[in-house]
């Protein structure tokens, strides 16, 4: 039982460790489910985060979208109008995820990228479904929360990957042992 407490840690920690805009959707569930903030919430862990993940799998391209098996059916998408990108593509997004973009703005390609971009009303859309039983002010203030820690971890992230992304730009010959010498 030990042994599996500590897989199961060391594998919070390796998602924990993954820059957030390069996450897969387990990756971005085990890192979201090992915040001090999410850690205890059976509504969130049980619904809330399984919805989410679910309601961006239409906006990733169609070789990456994704399935949760623990996520109940997704209840059918409303009725509306698709938004258009650039007059050639249609967004899916049924769940009204993507609201607050530019309606030029392009859609990433990674789950974690999606989730980065996604604004406070977006993030409670997707983990509600835009079902008002859902949206109470319990999910509200998830929500929040979730966004909050989203933006800190890719804020960190981004500190992190700097001095690599400047390396590679600057002087890509270089070892990087060679380049944390020079700092």
């Amino acid at each position: 039982n030990n042994n599996n407490k500590r897989a199961l840690d060391s594998s919070l920690s390796d998602d924990s460790n993954a820059i957030i805009w390069d996450m897969t959707p387990k990756q971005f569930a085990s890192w979201v489910r090992a915040l001090p903030a999410f850690r205890q919430d059976q509504l969130f862990n049980a619904k809330l985060l399984p919805n989410l993940i679910r309601a961006i799998s239409p906006l990733m391209p169609t070789e990456q979208t994704i399935t949760t098996a623990d996520a109940p059916p997704p209840p059918p998408p409303p009725a509306k109008k698709p938004k258009v990108e650039d007059n050639a593509s249609l967004i899916n997004d049924p769940y009204d995820i993507w609201v607050g973009q530019a309606d030029d703005q392009e859609v990433p390609s990674t789950f974690g990228a999606i989730a980065v971009q996604l604004t406070l009303q977006g993030l409670l859309h997707g983990m509600t479904w835009k079902n008002a039983q859902l949206q109470t002010r319990e999910a509200t203030k998830l929500a929040t929360a979730l966004h909050l820690a989203i933006k800190t971890k890719m804020e960190r992230d981004f500190l992190d990957t700097t001095p690599n992304r400047i390396r590679e730009m600057v002087c890509s010959d270089v070892s990087r042992g060679e380049f944390a010498a020079i700092r």
